[in-house]
């Protein structure tokens, strides 16, 4: 009885064969195309052994010779050159896309069943039906592929210049309107925009934004190390040596001439890059705690800074051994007295917030509330002109009017926020919200309009904004992640700030120069 890879043995008594036909399968190779295309693909058809005595002299001479057995593989073998060059000849004569159709594949079949027939026809074997044809052309589907990729890309480009077209359109429209209607801020203009074109209009206005303003460096604060950072997808960073004797740096704020004031665990060094053997120390003998002091500014001839524990606290330009003057919790008429957010109102008074109270402190050092307390704490403030807008921790956003100090609103337009930083644009400003479990969140206190910026983080922490880039730090204070302001979709870089400086991030700010 014959094994189950052989097709026939030599017996003594004659040649016994496989009673029923065996299926088989040949590797075509690569067969080149009328085009120039390379295709491939097997061939399988049934073979059966013929029993009549001249059959098996046939078979016994062709494919046995002088062996006792022939196997399915030697049977496969004898066939092969055969169809193969069948296989290449057909497909000489024939493009890729037409061999590889229906039809082709069964013209294929056809021809190469006759080859087969015509070797079989000598060596006792017969040929049968069902005969089938596999191919596949990787050299045409690259070409589709290629082809696909193109047409896409037509089709992107030809949208992006309608949309480049279209924005440009709006943009014009957007700028009309302003010219008409000097009155209205950029944020009331852009309501008068139809809704579904706001985007696109806020997109230009703010790439127009950032080509006319002013550059600025993003500085960043962690331990002892003051880092600049640039704003761009390489993210490159510079540290610089801080004098140590107050303590790690809390904040970063500039001043207003192209230095930086930094906020310290014991007082506060303004600090010029440029030429930092100048660095001059603000010192506070009764601040003394871990936190260090969250914000400074500059107003006229003083430095003032605010505190957690040491309150609000002024040193005179030339002086900085001990301040001038000190609001203390112990001593200030406000209850929880623990000022933060601390920004210039204007020439002559600064602005902060202790908890959810908003204050006003004069060139003078007088002191005085604005509005009720709010219920929450004020996680950010931004001055937009003659208006001031408070983020509040739970969400909401306050607007007040910076000439009566009347409440205009209070809207709640995300989830909880950590931080709260101003968005320049067109004149105006917008209001970029750090969400605690969420994305950046960019608002405006006169349009309806929201948007984000997103990329791989959430839970950022801090946020900061100049007219050319958005800076944000990651909810473990140890990268800050940077954005185009037309660009919520994607970052244009990440700073590993941590792996420089070995601290996390205490504060991030943009310098003018």
């Amino acid at each position: 009885m014959l094994r189950e890879h052989e097709f026939a043995r030599r017996t003594e008594t004659g040649i016994e064969i496989r009673p029923a036909a065996v299926r088989m399968r040949w590797e075509l190779g690569e067969m080149a195309t009328s085009d120039g295309h390379l295709a491939r693909g097997n061939f399988s058809a049934s073979v059966r052994a013929l029993g009549e005595p001249t059959e098996l002299k046939m078979l016994d001479e062709a494919i046995l010779c002088s062996r006792a057995v022939a196997t399915i593989a030697d049977v496969a073998a004898y066939f092969a050159g055969a169809i193969s060059g069948a296989a290449r000849k057909f497909a000489g004569g024939a493009e890729a896309q037409s061999l590889l159709s229906d039809n082709g594949k069964q013209s294929l079949a056809a021809a190469l069943m006759q080859a087969a027939n015509a070797v079989a026809f000598a060596c006792g074997i017969e040929i049968l039906q069902p005969a089938d044809v596999e191919l596949d052309c990787p050299t045409l589907l690259r070409q589709r592929m290629e082809e696909m990729d193109r047409q896409a890309a037509q089709r992107r480009t030809a949208e992006q210049m309608e949309q480049l077209r279209r924005s440009a359109e709006l943009f014009g429209q957007f700028q009309a309107i302003r010219t008409s209607a000097p009155e209205l801020s950029p944020g009331q203009v852009l309501s008068r925009i139809g809704t579904s074109d706001q985007a696109d209009v806020l997109r230009a206005a703010l790439v127009a934004s950032a080509k006319d303003g002013e550059r600025s460096r993003l500085w960043a604060v962690a331990g002892n190390a003051l880092v600049r950072i640039e704003c761009s997808d390489s993210g490159r960073m510079e540290v610089f040596s801080v004098p140590e004797n107050l303590g790690p740096m809390r904040s970063v704020r500039g001043d207003g001439a192209g230095a930086q004031l930094l906020g310290c665990q014991s007082g506060v060094i303004r600090f010029d890059a440029s030429a930092p053997a100048s660095a001059m120390e603000y010192r506070d003998p009764e601040a003394g705690s871990a936190q260090g002091f969250n914000a400074a500014v500059r107003m006229g001839g003083r430095i003032w800074a605010t505190h957690g524990q040491a309150g609000l606290v002024c040193w005179d330009v030339d002086q900085g051994e001990k301040p001038v003057m000190a609001h203390r919790p112990g001593t200030s008429k406000m209850t929880g007295f623990s000022p933060r957010n601390l920004m210039r109102l204007d020439d002559r008074r600064l602005i902060f917030s202790s908890g959810g109270q908003l204050a006003i402190a004069s060139a003078e050092g007088e002191i005085s509330t604005l509005g009720g307390r709010a219920p929450a704490d004020v996680a950010g403030i931004v001055v937009m002109g003659n208006r001031i807008v408070a983020a509040l921790c739970d969400g909401q956003v306050c607007v007040w009017s910076g000439k009566n100090f009347g409440s205009e609103c209070r809207q709640r337009r995300s989830g909880r926020i950590a931080s709260a930083a101003m968005l320049p644009w067109m004149g105006d400003a917008r209001i970029l919200l750090a969400t605690e479990d969420g994305p950046i969140v960019c608002v405006g206190a006169d349009d309806e309009l929201l948007t984000q910026y997103a990329g791989g983080y959430s839970g950022f922490r801090i946020v900061a904004a100049s007219e050319n880039a958005i800076a944000a730090v990651t909810a473990d204070r140890q990268r800050v992640i940077l954005w185009h302001p037309w660009d919520g979709k994607k970052p244009m870089g990440e700073v590993f700030v941590y792996g420089a400086a070995k601290h996390r991030v205490a504060d991030v700010g943009f310098v003018p120069g």
